[in-house]
C-alpha cells in the first residue's frame, strides 16, 4: 500500500500530464490513475480528493478564460478606437496616406453598406420573415413521462454521482 506523500507525488504527476496535454485525458493517464495502488477506502478517498481538485481546477481555469476573454474584448476596443481615431484625424486634415518609419495608413474608398437606424419605419418590402423552431423540453419530457411514444425523443435514465464528507464521529 503507498503512503499518502507517494500518492500526492502520483496525483500531482498525473495533474501535470493533464496540464501537458492541454486538458486531454488519454487511455495512458486514466490507467495510470486507476493503477495507483490504495486500499479501497483510501481510494475512495483519493477519488474524492482528485474529484475536487479537478472541480478548483476547472473554475480556476474557466476563470482565467474569461480574464483573458475580457482582455481580448478591451484590446478589440482599442484597435477599433484607435483606427477610427487615426481614420477621423486623416479626413479632417485630407491626408490620404500618412507614413512613418516602418508603417504607412492609406485611405481608401469601400463600397457602401447598409446602416438600418430605425427598423419600426423600415417598409415591409424589406423585411423576411424568420422561423425558428425551439424544442420544448418540459412538454416533451412530460408526454414522455405519461408514456406518450414521440419519435426523435426517448427519456434517459439518469444517474449522477454525488460526493459527501462524513463528519466525524464524536
Amino acid at each position: 500500500m503507498s503512503s499518502l506523500i507517494e500518492i500526492t507525488k502520483q496525483l500531482h504527476q498525473i495533474e501535470q500530464k493533464i496540464i501537458e496535454n492541454q486538458g486531454e485525458l488519454t487511455q495512458e493517464l486514466e490507467s495510470e490513475f486507476t493503477a495507483i495502488d490504495l486500499a479501497k477506502t483510501q481510494k475512495i478517498d483519493a477519488y474524492y480528493a482528485v474529484l475536487k481538485r479537478c472541480d478548483v481546477l476547472s473554475q480556476s481555469y474557466r476563470a482565467e478564460a474569461e480574464k483573458y476573454t475580457r482582455m481580448a474584448r478591451g484590446f478589440d476596443k482599442l484597435e477599433t478606437h484607435l483606427k477610427e481615431s487615426l481614420k477621423m484625424a486623416m479626413i479632417i486634415t485630407q491626408n490620404e496616406v500618412i507614413s512613418g518609419d516602418d508603417a504607412t495608413f492609406k485611405l481608401s474608398k469601400r463600397p457602401d453598406r447598409v446602416e438600418v437606424y430605425d427598423e419600426a419605419t423600415l417598409p415591409d418590402m424589406y423585411k423576411r420573415p424568420v422561423l425558428k423552431y425551439e424544442i420544448d423540453k418540459d412538454k416533451l419530457k412530460d408526454d414522455l413521462l405519461r408514456g406518450l411514444q414521440v419519435p426523435g425523443a426517448r427519456l434517459a435514465s439518469v444517474i449522477a454521482l454525488l460526493p459527501q464528507i462524513r463528519k466525524a464521529q464524536i
